[in-house]
């Protein structure tokens, strides 16, 4: 029995068209977690400073 779509055509054909997060609103929360290196808690407090500033709610995980 042959098929129109395989599962791997299927697969492929999902990614061609790209998708789109809703942009960022001011008011909304930004969570950061797990940083790709070590931090301290003053780039810390610059980060959240700096998108306080713009309007945005931050959160930092245990991780941070």
């Amino acid at each position: 029995m042959m098929h129109d779509m395989t599962h791997i055509d299927t697969i492929k054909n999902c990614w061609q068209e790209p998708v789109y997060p809703r942009p960022l609103q001011k008011g909304m929360t930004i969570a950061f977690t797990a940083p790709a290196s070590a931090t301290n808690a003053e780039e810390i407090e610059v980060l959240r400073n700096l998108w306080q500033k713009e309007g945005y709610a931050v959160i930092f995980g245990d991780s941070c």
